[in-house]
C-alpha cells in the first residue's frame, strides 16, 4: 500500500505519539518502516502535486492552428 492520502499521515503520527513502535506501525498499515519514519518526521502534512506532462504534438500547435485558420485547401 502506498501512502495516498493525509488520513495515513494522520494515522502514522497518531499512532506513534500513542507510543506504538515504527515496527508495528508499518507491519499494521502495510508500508515500508522508512516511509513510517519518514512520515513521523515530517511536521507538516504532506502536500501531493501531479507532474505537468507534455504530449508530443504541443510544440505543433501553434502551427497547427495557423493552417487551419488559413483554410488554403
Amino acid at each position: 500500500m502506498k501512502v495516498k492520502d493525509l488520513r495515513d499521515w494522520y494515522t502514522v503520527k497518531n499512532m506513534h505519539n500513542k507510543g506504538v513502535p515504527i515496527k508495528q506501525i508499518a507491519r499494521e498499515l502495510g508500508i515500508a518502516r522508512n516511509t513510517v519514519k519518514k512520515l513521523i518526521k515530517q511536521e507538516e502534512e504532506p502536500r501531493y502535486s501531479r507532474k505537468v506532462t507534455y504530449t508530443k504534438i504541443d510544440a505543433y500547435k501553434d502551427k497547427i492552428r495557423v493552417w487551419y485558420l488559413e483554410r488554403d485547401y
